[in-house]
């Protein structure tokens, strides 16, 4: 009991460590001597008492991580595998357990994982406990954006692609942190879970790396503070202020710990956030330099995932072709539901609240805006706190009722204490006029962080806030006494920047709005604070409707900030109502286009614009889309922006995409935006198109691309399913030139969605034509085969057997049936393996694919295989190595008559005697070094063999005579026939434990 109490005291991390590394030596059945030869061989050695103290699990000493990589390198373990990096992160979390002064790295991870997740604003005390992040997250999807995209989402794609690196897919959001490109671009509209998507990521990232493994160690950023400094500073900073909140550092993270790798073979996940929110271009742009050079001059040290909203065109293509871009999807109706019924665990009944809560959302604008999840946060808030007042009316109602919020949850705290000692501070300094002129930037604090707001989205100005602050108030607030020193000026408006929700304390001390879109809200209340600002708004309006190009351009107004102006302008009791109202109306009345999209724009973000603004603009847009003297691609876009303002759901849009009139460029903008509307309207003008032929088969096949994704649509009526269906059928039986043939294929795969007894037909026939593609006669059977195993089965018999299909499609066709119906499959690649008709890769494939299903079978025709000289050494040296598998035996065999024929090329020769002495160490040696001793082989060959012989020296156990011949082989290669000096020879034999 004594004993077993001890070995449970050990250090559990050495002890596993211990354990499989010698279990790697009992396998390769070498002695602790050995090991030490080894290491020496290998170039890296090691002392014997290092040595025994790293394979002791009783000894406190954990190896270091050379000493580990020098065991590894004599065990034959390759730094890249996984069994490396299994045993890297056991010496990792050995040196860190148990340790009286665990490692920068350590604390790190211990601090941040020691933290609540917060939400990236400040929630509303509400009298009722609100979820922490990690509780309430819901899982996002997102989309890859194609190269050159604009900045909207993108559309739906055909249902038969599946890989999540084809624009259009969905996959977890998630899985961008998964990938291995050094940077990933995540782009989703305001509030649309960017900030939210980064922290809990940061959060289940540490608690992986605490229990194991994980793709890098991940430190959160915002983007504006890789604004001319060093990546390192930056990493360590928000690193050191994450650490502090999680639990008390005796000293800071040092800067160094982040100037590389964290540990071996991982990573820095720098997580950048905020960077939609540096308003200057040229800001921007030399964020998107740094991070560019850091991964040129050391990918693997750092991987970086940034967020933002859409950028322009121009400052992604900075990045590079090979940086993927993905749109962060909002949420469904589904997530939506899940969402609140998890912010609403405190009340008595969740679920009822959570469907309350949405019917309540369903008939106003802001039902649409409640998937992007700081509304949907918002709303819960503002529900929780009083659902006799909800829902509010409007985008920026919400904002009001949660800033309100916010300064009453600040009065809650009962923040006049702090501030009380702030104030005698100051006075304590600069006597009785400083306490008034603070008091006075006390009272007008409010006024204050709001026109803070306004000259942070407006006017760019970056200067510490605590430095700004003074200039933007009025006389009172900017005359500090003269008796008050700049520093504790800042001190004291530090303390009370600290007490307000509305501002979060950056780690450089600075301090900032939680959200970009609450920075809008704040500082539209500054520029509409009365009549006069308001006016002046005014006069920017006309310029503003006529506006085109990317809201992170500084010198126009972004769409969102103009928004809460415009719901402020358009206010109950406002002195300008009339006067904007008349402007819009004017514009909407002039059919300018641009003025018209920015209206409706505003309807869909929520603003709520005026009866008759929303009339006369949905008149210029009706007129637009349908007049012909207007270009097609903008009588499309008229369209689809009618719909924002709820005028219909599709009418226009499904009258465009059937318009034989209109150029096919412009059908196709019209079919992908009806899509995303209404799946009744898309689906029977898509139908109607597919069946147009006047429309290019190119054309059509987008069309049926963009059907295939409506198909997923459960809710489509059964006439709608029907009127698709017909085209599909009609589309994929269309024969000849008029559609190819991979196109009709997909639209038979879409068939099956809506009916599969047709799709089963149709896909029969198809495989069984001898005028189409070998390969896609195959993909036609395979779908088959899911639909009617049967049927599909024997299409794919038909095709493997079929000597009009290339070889490399009737193996395809054979693989196909392994999973249905493996015993026809096992007799379809025998034949195909023997068959002397076919190149010699096919033949081997096919071998390889029996052995899936029938090892002997396999065997003996890998081995015949390996021994036909008629086909290509390289595939016979496959042929070999797949036999290794299957029979030692007789792989030892096939291999050695390979190495040992003069006439096979040397590459190849090399190949399979390199897979010989896996199985037959001696006899492998043997044959390199006659390899080696014959003048006559080519040298490049001889070299090779050199090579792979030193190599089997250092890393197999060999007999002596055998280990002896190979180094007197090689010390004549490198020496020639004089060799070495007299003793010099038998001082290398000893050397290398011969």
């Amino acid at each position: 009991m004594g004993e077993r109490a001890s070995r449970e005291r050990l250090n559990p991390f050495k002890r596993q460590l211990c354990d499989q590394l010698r279990a790697r030596m009992k396998e390769l059945g070498k002695s602790e001597q050995g090991l030490l030869a080894a290491a020496e061989l290998a170039g890296c050695p090691i002392g014997k008492g290092t040595l025994n103290q790293a394979l002791n699990p009783a000894h406190p000493s954990v190896p270091s991580g050379k000493t580990l990589a020098a065991i590894c390198a004599a065990l034959g373990v390759e730094p890249a595998s996984p069994a490396f990096r299994r045993l890297a992160g056991l010496r990792d979390r050995a040196q860190d357990h148990g340790t009286a002064d665990p490692s920068p790295l350590q604390r790190y991870l211990d601090a941040v994982n020691a933290l609540v997740p917060e939400h990236p604003y400040s929630p509303v005390s509400a009298g009722r406990r609100f979820p922490g992040l990690v509780d309430v997250y819901v899982r996002q999807q997102a989309r890859r954006r194609p190269q050159g995209a604009t900045d909207g989402p993108p559309a739906e794609t055909a249902a038969g692609r599946q890989s999540e690196d084809e624009p259009g897919v969905l996959l977890p959001a998630d899985r961008v942190f998964l990938r291995e490109e050094p940077v990933c671009v995540v782009l989703a509209p305001p509030g649309g879970g960017k900030s939210t998507l980064l922290r809990h990521q940061r959060a289940v990232s540490v608690g992986r790396l605490l229990h194991g493994f994980d793709v890098g160690v991940p430190v959160l950023v915002r983007a504006g503070a890789l604004v001319g400094a060093p990546l390192r500073t930056v990493l360590a900073q928000a690193a050191r202020a994450e650490a502090r909140r999680g639990m008390p550092l005796d000293d800071d993270l040092p800067d160094a710990l982040f100037a590389g790798k964290p540990r071996d073979l991982l990573p820095w996940l720098v997580l950048v956030d905020g960077f939609d929110e540096i308003s200057d271009g040229d800001s921007r742009r030399t964020v998107l330099e740094t991070i560019t050079t850091v991964v040129k001059r050391n990918a693997a040290s750092y991987r970086f995932v940034v967020a933002t909203r859409p950028l322009p065109e121009s400052e992604l293509e900075a990045l590079g072709d090979e940086v993927p871009c993905f749109w962060l999807e909002p949420f469904t109706p589904t997530n939506l539901l899940n969402y609140a019924e998890k912010c609403f665990q405190s009340l008595d009944d969740p679920q009822r609240h959570a469907a309350g809560f949405t019917a309540m959302l369903e008939p106003t604008r802001l039902a649409e805006l409640a998937r992007t999840p700081l509304m949907a946060y918002m709303l819960c808030q503002l529900y929780l706190t009083d659902p006799d007042r909800f829902p509010p009316d409007g985008r920026s109602a919400v904002y009001e009722d949660f800033v309100a919020q916010l300064r009453r949850g600040d009065r809650a705290k009962d923040i006049s204490d702090g501030q009380q000692q702030a104030v005698d501070a100051l006075g304590r300094n600069g006597g009785l006029a400083a306490k008034q002129w603070a008091m006075t930037v006390i009272e007008r604090l409010p006024a204050l962080i709001e026109h803070l707001a306004y000259v942070r989205v407006r006017q760019n100005e970056g200067a510490a806030a605590v430095d700004v602050l003074p200039r933007l108030g009025d006389e009172a607030v900017a005359s500090c006494p003269t008796g008050v020193s700049r520093y504790d000026r800042q001190v004291f408006l530090r303390e009370l920047l600290r007490h307000s929700s509305l501002v979060v304390e950056r780690p450089d001390g600075d301090f900032e709005f939680p959200h970009l879109t609450i920075t809008e809200y704040l500082a539209a209340r500054h520029a509409t604070r009365n009549v006069a600002s308001g006016r002046r708004v005014l006069d920017e309006l006309p310029e503003i409707l006529q506006q085109e190009g990317s809201s992170l351009d500084t010198e126009r107004h972004d769409p969102s900030y103009t928004g809460f102006v415009l719901d402020r302008l358009f206010a109950p009791g406002s002195a300008l109502a009339g006067e904007a109202s008349g402007i819009l109306e004017g514009s909407a009345h002039g059919r300018t286009l641009r003025a018209c999209l920015f209206i409706a724009d505003q309807a869909r973000r929520g603003t709520l614009l005026p009866d008759p603004v929303v009339e006369a603009t949905a008149h210029a847009l009706r007129s637009l889309a349908r007049t012909s003297a207007t270009a097609g691609r903008d009588r499309v876009r008229a369209a689809e922006a009618l719909t924002w303002l709820s005028e219909d759901s599709g009418r226009m849009l499904a009258g465009l995409v059937s318009d034989t009139g209109l150029e096919e460029d412009a059908r196709c903008g019209a079919a992908v935006a009806l899509t995303r509307l209404d799946g009744q309207y898309a689906a029977r003008a898509l139908a109607g198109a597919m069946e147009d032929p006047s429309l290019r088969p190119s054309a059509r096949m987008m069309m049926a691309d963009e059907l295939s994704g409506i198909v997923r649509n459960t809710g489509l009526g059964h006439s709608v399913r029907s009127r698709a269906a017909d085209a599909l059928d009609h589309f994929a039986r269309t024969p000849g030139r008029q559609v190819a043939d991979i196109t009709r294929i997909r639209a038979a795969e879409a068939l099956a969605l809506l009916d599969p007894a047709r799709a089963v037909e149709v896909l029969g026939l198809l495989g069984r034509d001898a005028h189409i593609a070998g390969v896609d006669r195959v993909r036609a059977a395979e779908a088959h085969v899911v639909l009617e195993p049967d049927g599909g089965v024997r299409v794919l018999d038909l095709l493997a057997g079929d000597l009009g299909v290339g070889a490399f499609d009737r193996v395809r066709a054979a693989e196909a049936m392994l999973r249905v119906e493996p015993r026809r499959a096992a007799q379809a690649l025998e034949a195909l393996a023997v068959d002397g008709r076919l190149d010699s890769h096919g033949r081997v494939r096919a071998g390889e694919g029996l052995a899936r299903v029938d090892r002997r079978r396999a065997a003996t025709v890998l081995d015949m295989l390996a021994r036909d000289r008629g086909l290509d050494d390289s595939d016979r040296a496959r042929a070999g190595e797949a036999l290794a598998e299957l029979d030692p035996q007789r792989a030892v065999s096939a291999l050695a008559y390979l190495a040992g024929r003069a006439s096979i090329d040397g590459s190849c020769r090399l190949r399979a005697v390199e897979a010989m002495t896996a199985l037959a160490p001696d006899d492998g040696a043997a044959i390199l070094t006659d390899l080696i001793n014959d003048a006559d082989i080519s040298g490049s060959v001889r070299m090779l063999a050199v090579k792979v012989l030193t190599r089997l020296i250092r890393s197999r156990p060999l007999s002596r005579p055998v280990r002896l011949s190979g180094i007197e082989a090689l010390d004549r290669y490198v020496y020639g026939r004089g060799g070495r000096p007299e003793g010099a020879l038998v001082r290398l034999l000893e050397q290398w434990g011969a």
